[in-house]
């Protein structure tokens, strides 16, 4: 444990400037083996330069105190199924309706996988593992930190070496545990292959394991040619044996990045990489981590706004400002601090009066009403301002029940939690899941920035 601790380093200049003039700048990647973690806390500058702040095995209880200890993890050896293909102009929903079989790998139902879909221009992105391979993983990493993202194996250092090698290229990542292949194309991974064996089996027969992995390389690796390889290990000094330098493969060296060491490299891919990817964290848990990061912020503000005031009070006892200008500043601030929160309550009570004149205008006719038009008017008062239903879809399932169907824009993420729970209150709906969700850029004339998103649903 001893050894695991004097690893750790905190570059405290970095962290203060990060805490008092942008919070929002740092990002905690984490990699490895649950028995093995490593952690990278990365702030990243107005010229979107990064600067390792704080890195380690374990995150120390007083940087957990200090920064959102909200991090940024991959997979790791947790076998996945990731499947990546260009759609063209088709419809995304129409596509995965029609495709989810492809996304799971033989031998497997979609009862038993946990599945993402992004959209990435036009091109879908499906990644599946078994759920509760999944959960499991998650369990073992939430010990001390909040999960924001599980990314596909491989993608920190993807990301990390994006500009490293000829796009496409393969990486082979040999570590404790195992390896994993893995196909990487603009910085990302498209798709991974897991293989049995790990550090101790290169270095005790290294004939054998290459003889193993060389058809994988070529299966994975497609139609790159020649064949361009990087093998990645987390340690500095492990020399790859000669036999890996096979005829028809060209071997890449991992790059140097400067002042980072070779094993923190996954996890500063990870907490550095913004590219639109799958990731397999559940959506309750996405939102866990948006509230966890919510609550942060207030509590930096509230501690900042503290000190500001015990400043200015030690100020005023020194003499460096007077009684009266202390005075006008506090009034002016007890001010603004009330206005802002008079207007909150406005703008909460006309919310709450626009709300209470839409269910008095519904109220009056749902005597008359079919159990159909019930779930409408339902439907409507679930839908929160800020988002809008594009398409809603009823069809039969069996003699007792029907599917629910519901194609929606969210300007917001934070409303996708609010429309889930609002078709989970209503009455004879179950089963409230969601499918499918695209990030939408906004760009061209007329566009929106937000989210679509398809929710299914059984009502009874």
């Amino acid at each position: 444990m001893k050894n695991r601790l004097s690893e750790s380093r905190l570059n405290v200049v970095q962290l203060l400037k990060a805490l008092l003039l942008d919070p929002d700048s740092l990002r905690l990647g984490i990699s490895g083996t649950p028995e093995n973690r490593r952690y990278a806390l990365v702030r990243i500058g107005p010229q979107k330069t990064a600067t390792l702040v704080a890195w380690g095995n374990d995150l120390p209880l007083m940087l957990r105190l200090l920064v959102p200890a909200i991090a940024h993890a991959d997979t790791g050896f947790v076998p996945v199924h990731l499947f990546a293909e260009e759609i063209g102009g088709e419809d995304p929903d129409a596509w995965i309706d029609r495709n989810e079989g492809r996304t799971i790998p033989p031998g497997f139902i979609a009862g038993q996988m946990a599945i993402d879909y992004v959209v990435d221009g036009t091109e879908v992105i499906a990644m599946s593992a078994v759920e509760t391979a999944r959960d499991g993983l998650l369990a073992a990493l939430e010990k001390n930190v909040t999960i924001a993202s599980l990314l596909p194996p491989l993608q920190g250092l993807a990301w990390a070496y994006r500009n490293a090698a000829e796009s496409p290229w393969v990486l082979w990542k040999i570590d404790t545990q195992g390896s994993v292949l893995g196909r990487i194309e603009g910085g990302k991974v498209k798709d991974v292959c897991h293989y049995w064996a790990d550090l101790e089996a290169l270095t005790a027969d290294p004939s054998a394991v290459t003889a193993g992995v060389a058809p994988l390389l070529r299966s994975i690796a497609g139609n790159i040619a020649p064949l361009r390889v990087m093998c990645w290990t987390p340690a500095e000094s492990t020399r790859l044996p000669d036999c890996l330098h096979m005829n028809d493969c060209r071997i890449i060296p991992p790059p140097q990045l400067p002042g980072i060491p070779r094993r923190l490299h996954e996890a500063y891919g990870n907490a550095l990489f913004t590219g639109v990817q799958a990731q397999l964290l559940p959506f309750h848990k996405r939102q866990k981590a948006l509230a966890a990061l919510r609550a942060w912020r207030k509590t930096l503000y509230s501690v900042k706004l503290t000190a500001a005031v015990l400043a200015i009070l030690a100020a005023a006892a020194a003499g460096s400002i007077g009684v009266n200008r202390l005075l006008i500043y506090s009034d002016r601030t007890a001010i603004r601090l009330v206005d802002e929160q008079y207007n909150t309550v406005r703008l909460l009570a006309a919310r709450r009066d626009s709300l209470r004149r839409r269910f008095e205008e519904r109220a009056a006719f749902a005597a008359g009403e079919s159990a159909l038009t019930r779930l409408l008017s339902d439907l409507q008062e679930a839908v929160p301002e800020g988002m809008r239903a594009e398409e809603l879809t009823i069809a039969e399932r069996d003699g007792e029940s029907w599917r629910l169907t519901v194609r929606a824009f969210a300007q917001s993420s934070s409303l996708l939690q609010q429309v889930i729970g609002s078709l989970q209150a209503i009455k004879g709906i179950e089963g409230v899941r969601m499918v499918y969700s695209e990030q939408v850029s906004g760009k061209g004339k007329g566009a929106q920035k937000g989210i679509r998103v398809k929710i299914e649903a059984v009502w009874r």
